[in-house]
């Protein structure tokens, strides 16, 4: 999820790459209060992850934003319901009796 959250921060929020690492803070990675409303905003409308600028600017170090990100993304999409997770079993039809 690191890779993930630095390929956003320096390609979309155009960040110093170098400045990035999971053991930078905040500050040092670059990241001020308008930085964190836009990654809540990106992570939310790009990547289906909720995270609130509140919650990020409470977070210590890059590694805290990307272990939050595990947490909070959804799973996969999958095919039986296009949403991601399990499908309940649909329960079986009544039989009428004639």
């Amino acid at each position: 999820m690191y890779e993930r959250l630095k390929a956003i921060m320096v390609d979309v929020l155009l960040l110093e790459s170098g400045r990035v690492r999971p053991d930078a803070t905040l500050e040092q990675a670059g990241v001020d209060s308008l930085t964190v409303v836009e990654l809540s905003l990106v992570l939310s409308q790009h990547h289906g992850i909720e995270i609130s600028d509140d919650e990020l600017i409470e977070l210590d170090t890059v590694a805290d934003i990307a272990a939050l990100m595990e947490q909070r993304t959804p799973p996969p999409a999958s095919p039986a319901d296009g949403r991601g997770g399990a499908v309940a079993a649909a329960p079986p039809q009544a039989q009428v009796r004639r």
